[in-house]
C-alpha cells in the first residue's frame, strides 16, 4: 500500500506572505493541516478556507502552544490513516524542487521502521556530495522541516505539552533515542529557516548578524532547558554532548538579547522569571 504523507503548518499571527506561502503545498500531500494558534483567528480561517478549500483548518481560538498542535495533528493524522507527517513553522520556506525531493526520499525509505524522525539541512552554503536519498544519523533535529514516522509516534510519549514552545523538538528527539529509535537527516536537501529576527549589528568595524527574540521567548528557553536537563538526568552520560551544545546555544541567545535587544531589560525580566518558574515547577503557558 502506498505511503500516505501529511503536512502540518503551525501558524501564529501570520503575515500575508506566510499565508501566500501555503500555495506551495497544494496538491503535494494526502492531507494538509493548518493549526492556527492565533488568538481570535477568524480572519485567518476565512482566508485559508477561501483560498485553500482542500486544507484542514484547526484552531483552538487561543495560543495552545506548539506541543499541543503537534500532538493533536499527529493523532488526527493517525485516525485519517496517514503514515508520515511533515511539520513546518510558518516562517520556514521551501524551494518547491527541494520539497519534492524530500517527499521522494521519504517515500524511498518507506520500509525504514526504526527512524522516528527525518530532517533536512538549512540555508544551503556548501553542497553535500552525497546521493540524494542517503540520510545520515543525527543526534538532534528541529521541528520545522522534520518528518515524523506516525507508527513510531504511537509508541512514544508524544510531544511534552509542559514545554508549550521551545525545546519541544529536543525533548521528542531525546525521548525517541532513549527507546532505541533513530533520527536521520538528508544533508543535501535544504530548507530556508529563520530562528528569531536576524539583525546586522556593528561590532567594532565589522557588521555582524545576531539573532534577536521577543523577550518572552527567553522565559521559555531558560525554563525549558532546565526542565529537560532534569527530565533526562538519568541519561546524563549519553546526552552530555547534546545538552552541553544546547546550553552553549542558550547562553549565546541570552548574550545577544541582553547586549543587542532594544528591549534588553524586558529580556532580563523574562529570563529571571523563567528561572523562578522552573524552581517552583510552573510549566505550560506563561500566561496560563
Amino acid at each position: 500500500m502506498p505511503m500516505k504523507i501529511g503536512l502540518l503548518v503551525v501558524l501564529y499571527s501570520p503575515q500575508e506572505g506566510d499565508i501566500q506561502n501555503l500555495k506551495k503545498y497544494d496538491g503535494l500531500f494526502e492531507m494538509v493541516f493548518i493549526y492556527d494558534n492565533t488568538e481570535g483567528s477568524h480572519q485567518n480561517e476565512l482566508l485559508i478556507s477561501t483560498h485553500f478549500p482542500g486544507f484542514t483548518y484547526l484552531s483552538p481560538g487561543k495560543n495552545a502552544g506548539l506541543a499541543k498542535a503537534l500532538n493533536e495533528v499527529a493523532q488526527r493524522s493517525i485516525s485519517e490513516g496517514l503514515d508520515r507527517l511533515i511539520t513546518m513553522d510558518q516562517d520556514s520556506v521551501w524551494d518547491i524542487a527541494q520539497l519534492q525531493n524530500y517527499i521522494h526520499c521519504i517515500r524511498f525509505h518507506s520500509e525504514d521502521a526504526n527512524t522516528a524522525m527525518y530532517g533536512v539541512s538549512f540555508d544551503e552554503k556548501d553542497p553535500v556530495s552525497e546521493p540524494l536519498c542517503k540520510p545520515v544519523k543525527s543526534a538532534m533535529l528541529i521541528t520545522s522541516g522534520s518528518c515524523i514516522n506516525l507508527h513510531i509516534y504511537q509508541k512514544l510519549p508524544g510531544f511534552d505539552e509542559n514545554l508549550f514552545v521551545d525545546r519541544v523538538d529536543t525533548d521528542f528527539c531525546l525521548s525517541a533515542t532513549t527507546l532505541g529509535y533513530e533520527l536521520k537527516v538528508f544533508r543535501n536537501i535544504y530548507l530556508k529557516h529563520r530562528i528569531g529576527l536576524v539583525y546586522e549589528i556593528k561590532i567594532g568595524d565589522k557588521p555582524r548578524l545576531r539573532s534577536i527574540h521577543a523577550p518572552y521567548r527567553l522565559y521559555y528557553m531558560v525554563r525549558n532547558h532546565l526542565y529537560i536537563r532534569r527530565k533526562y538526568r538519568a541519561y546524563k552520560k549519553e546526552f552530555s554532548a547534546i545538552l552541553r551544545l544546547e546550553g552553549i546555544d542558550l547562553l549565546n541567545r541570552i548574550k545577544n538579547n541582553i547586549l543587542y535587544n532594544t528591549q534588553r531589560w524586558s529580556a532580563v525580566k523574562y529570563l529571571l522569571l523563567g528561572l523562578f518558574d522552573y524552581t517552583r515547577g510552573k510549566m505550560g503557558n506563561l500566561d496560563g
